[in-house]
């Protein structure tokens, strides 16, 4: 029977260090190197092609929406830490992993829209950012009162439409467009619409574009949110119809707040 080992509570910093340095030795190493090596080429191998086929999809996706350009390398970070989550997770946890990964790019001002097509064409639909927030245990607008700011339906004429502006107190506000008129258009040009998000920052400064979504053809999910945003001094929503058949959207917003 073999010596038991013996077990080590804790070690000192130069301790650890020496551990490391014997397992650097390059006799020792350079062996460990060979052994595994064939294994590893075979795996280089087999991903690079992946990694090929997930750089052609993000530029797909990513061109659709000419001032995401400058991100693409962000979003090919999404889509292969993505990637990986598919091979390790399924069922809950593989949807939970996505939704979190989701929200960690959302927050660093990355396109909702963007992410979620990415997410899509590697067959998962990430959840709605309010049951997202929900698994986080954290409580969003409980007891407030919304208030509805803007309504209607609009019919596109070629020109940047306003469907929102709201210049009040600071409040996050939040509403839905329909695009269920959009048609693939086929003989016809495709019916395309940019929807665009601006914010005021400052009380005398002038509106600066926060988000912008182009949506091309039929929608698989024609209600369309815009997810809560701060107005800070001044929030505007816009719709554009820039190519097919000019079409009309309903539209809801709200506000909550003070």
């Amino acid at each position: 029977m073999p010596a038991r080992r013996r077990r080590t509570l804790s070690r000192s910093p130069s301790q650890r260090a020496r551990m490391w340095d014997k397992k650097m030795n390059p006799e020792v190493y350079s062996k460990y190197l060979e052994s595994t090596r064939g294994i590893a080429m075979e795996r280089v191998i087999s991903y690079q092609v992946t990694h090929e086929q997930l750089i052609a999809m993000v530029k797909r996706i990513v061109e659709q929406f000419g001032t995401e350009g400058a991100k693409t390398h962000e979003y090919m970070w999404y889509a292969e830490k993505l990637w990986k989550l598919v091979q390790t997770y399924t069922s809950n946890a593989l949807q939970n992993e996505s939704d979190f990964l989701y929200l960690y790019y959302r927050c660093k001002g990355n396109s909702d829209i963007i992410l979620r097509a990415i997410a899509q064409s590697l067959g998962i639909k990430i959840s709605p950012i309010e049951d997202i927030i929900n698994k986080l245990g954290i409580s969003v607008g409980v007891g407030e009162v919304l208030r509805k700011i803007a309504e209607g339906i609009i019919t596109a004429d070629g020109t940047e439409q306003t469907l929102v502006e709201y210049t009040g107190d600071i409040s996050r506000i939040e509403g839905y467009i329909d695009l269920s008129e959009l048609t693939s258009g086929i003989p016809a040009p495709q019916d395309t619409v940019i929807i665009r998000v601006y914010v005021k920052i400052q009380q005398d400064g002038d509106y600066v574009l926060q988000d912008v979504g182009e949506f091309r053809g039929l929608q698989t999910d024609p209600a369309l949110w815009i997810m809560p945003r701060m107005s800070g001094y001044g929030l505007k929503v816009t719709l554009q119809q820039v190519e097919g058949y000019y079409r009309s959207f309903p539209y809801l917003f709200v506000k909550s707040g003070s």
